[in-house]
C-alpha cells in the first residue's frame, strides 16, 4: 500500500483595499482645491460589491449601498466618513452594513420600504411636532 503525502493547502493571500480614509479625504481636498475639476467623485469599493463612496467638493465623504430587489435597483445612504458628521461610519462598518442590506435584498426585502413605513408611522404619531432623531 502506497501512502500519499498531502500537499499543503495554499491559502489565498488577503488583498488589501486601495480605499482608506486617507485616500478618500485626499480626493476631497483635491476637489476643494480645484485640482479635480468636478463637483463630485464616485468610487465603487473593491472589496464589497455595491458599496459606493461619494466624495463631494464640500469635503463630505459618504458611503452608499446599491442593492436590487427583483427588477428594482435602489441605493441607500449608510453614513459619512467625516468624524464630525452625526451619521459617522467607518469603511469596515460600511462594508458590513452593505452586506446586510444586500442579503436582505436577496431575500426580497427593500430596506427603503422599511424606512418609509417607519416615517409614516412616526408622522401619524407625532404630527407636526415630528423631528428627525
Amino acid at each position: 500500500m502506497k501512502i500519499r503525502k498531502r500537499r499543503k493547502k495554499v491559502g489565498v493571500p488577503a488583498v488589501s483595499s486601495v480605499f482608506n480614509d486617507k485616500m478618500l479625504f485626499q480626493t476631497a481636498k483635491d476637489l476643494q482645491s480645484g485640482r479635480i475639476p468636478t463637483e463630485r467623485v464616485r468610487y465603487s469599493d473593491d472589496v464589497m460589491p455595491g458599496l459606493r463612496y461619494v466624495i463631494n467638493q464640500s469635503g463630505l465623504v459618504t458611503l452608499h449601498c446599491q442593492y436590487a430587489v427583483g427588477d428594482f435597483r435602489g441605493m441607500i445612504l449608510l453614513g459619512s466618513l467625516n468624524e464630525d458628521a452625526e451619521n459617522h461610519i467607518s469603511i469596515a462598518e460600511g462594508r458590513k452594513l452593505a452586506g446586510v442590506v444586500q442579503e436582505l435584498a436577496n431575500h426580497g426585502v427593500d430596506v427603503q420600504d422599511g424606512l418609509h413605513s417607519r416615517l409614516i408611522r412616526e408622522l401619524r404619531k407625532d404630527g407636526t411636532s415630528w423631528r428627525p432623531k
